[in-house]
């Protein structure tokens, strides 16, 4: 079956300047014989994938700095990942990764003129060998003496920069007891460097590394400022866009036949604690602007402001800071989607998320109040995701979490933009699961599933829309003028199709 991604992005988000958005394009993509309906809606953002894991939700990483990069040629052998086998099949993983996946040419972009001229904003001579920008641009750190720094930046996000450096790992590898976890288990793989990307919630910690940022990769309000686009990064969207050269079948038999499901959730748990480790480190450095204004919605201080009616009688809102409306949108839908044993985390973390939040809206928020409500946040969020990372989740459940996020969704949609973006993402998620599960594709599509298609393309296409960009342009008094309605109208559709349970 066809798969139809129309993505909203802001591909010319410039010095914060909204005049240039636009609302994308339609591409028609192919993901096999189980493929489904799966709209996505996304940023443009930098091409790239983590040089390092920000965060492990379930312990700290080991250290890995003295570990030696090889380069992705070390795993371009005929015999190993360099063959000439088709999508999906084990050996052309390498050639897939270099022909199809953007990635490998996350560092040439650096050498366009837009590139080029940001680096003459920001005072960085040569931006393709800037460590501000190969942090995430290219795998870097330190090599073999086979291999130089600019042969290895040349690689763009290689293999290494999602799976590790080589230098230990590299030689085990290649035997077949590699995959025997009686010989060699995750800890062992791990303590050499290797970073376990079969795990959802390792991999969408590793995307968030870059995509949304770190300590050594802070993209700021300075590099916006210069022209680079806003990261908003929604993981299962990403994920569900990109060249896989892994098995997806493998993928569906490790880790739930409600796959996309899994990976939206452990993507949202993932991405909030990413955003707060950033501005954790963004408040403990005193050497850091602060408050760091890429944390707060854009449209909030760059808008028209020319005085009108609306204008006038939304002024309390319009003067408060809408403090991380991306990241943080669905979080309270997360912790209870996890569908803990214990009662109260819920709860514990609505609470602790919004006195950060009142924290940061304020004029001058203290960097140390900050830190101490972070520390209390990412505590509370790293038990429920270890939790429910693991939680056996079923085509039912999936069902029911859909139902519930609908119905919040009409408090989402009043909200803001990004908040419904983040709706509309994650309901497509849940849809694309529940589909896959039960192999409604092509011919065999349920009624149902058409109707639940067609709602969620209207959504999308309502976020999409000349009004929906305008409205992410004027802030959320605007987006209510203008798009509230219909969306309210397509979240019902929405609600009824899914509170049908003998449908499917």
């Amino acid at each position: 079956m066809e798969i139809i991604f129309r993505s909203v992005r802001d591909s010319a988000m410039s010095a914060f300047s909204f005049q240039r958005t636009c609302a994308g394009s339609v591409r028609e993509r192919s993901l096999g014989p189980r493929a489904g309906c799966r709209p996505s809606i996304a940023f443009a953002a930098t091409m790239c994938y983590a040089a390092t894991l920000l965060s492990n939700s379930c312990g700290a990483e080991p250290d890995h700095s003295g570990i030696r990069f090889l380069g992705s040629v070390s795993c371009a052998a005929t015999a190993c990942h360099g063959g000439s086998g088709e999508e999906r099949r084990t050996g052309g993983e390498y050639g897939i990764w270099l022909q199809r996946d953007p990635h490998a040419r996350a560092q040439s972009i650096l050498l366009d003129r837009r590139s080029q001229q940001m680096g003459k904003q920001l005072g960085i001579a040569a931006v393709q060998n800037s460590e501000r920008c190969t942090e995430c641009h290219a795998t870097d750190g330190p090599t073999v003496p086979e291999i130089d720094r600019s042969t290895l930046l040349s690689f763009g996000v290689g293999c290494e920069s999602c799976h590790g450096p080589a230098e230990r790992w590299i030689e085990p590898h290649k035997r077949l007891e590699w995959n025997n976890p009686a010989v060699w288990s995750d800890e062992q793989k791990a303590a050499l460097g290797y970073r376990l990307t079969k795990d959802p919630l390792v991999r969408a910690e590793t995307c968030a590394g870059c995509h949304i940022g770190g300590p050594g990769r802070d993209m700021n309000h300075d590099l916006i400022a210069a022209g680079h686009p806003r990261l908003s990064f929604e993981f299962s969207s990403y994920h569900a866009r990109l060249p896989k050269h892994w098995g997806r079948s493998e993928d569906l038999r490790r880790n739930s036949p409600v796959l996309e499901a899994r990976l939206w959730l452990v993507g949202q748990a993932a991405s909030l604690d990413t955003s707060l480790a950033l501005l954790e480190e963004r408040a403990r450095n005193p050497a850091n602007p602060w408050p760091e204004f890429s944390e707060y919605a854009c449209a909030k201080c760059h808008h028209q402001l020319a005085a009108s009616p609306k204008r006038a009688r939304d002024a309390t809102i319009s003067s408060a800071y809408t403090w991380n409306s991306w990241h943080q949108a669905l979080a309270p839908f997360l912790s209870e989607s996890l569908e803990l044993l214990e009662p109260g985390h819920s709860e514990q973390l609505r609470s602790s998320l919004a006195a950060l939040r009142n924290e940061m809206e304020l004029l001058e928020p203290s960097r140390t109040v900050v830190q101490e409500r972070i520390a209390v946040v990412r505590t509370t969020l790293r038990t429920l995701t270890r939790e429910g990372r693991d939680y056996p989740y079923d085509v039912p459940q999936v069902r029911q979490l859909s139902l519930r996020l609908a119905r919040e969704g009409k408090s989402l949609i009043a909200r803001d933009w990004d908040s419904s973006a983040q709706l509309f993402l994650g309901l497509s998620a849940m849809h694309y699961a529940e589909a896959e599960a039960t192999g409604q594709y092509g011919a065999l599509k349920s009624p149902y599933r058409a109707e639940m298609t067609t709602a969620l393309k209207t959504m999308q296409r309502q976020l999409g829309t000349r009004d929906g960009i305008a409205a992410r342009q004027l802030g959320t008094e605007g987006f209510k003028d203008r798009v509230f309605k219909d969306l309210s109208r397509s979240l019902s559709d929405v609600e009824i199709l899914l509170s049908q349970p003998d449908r499917k």
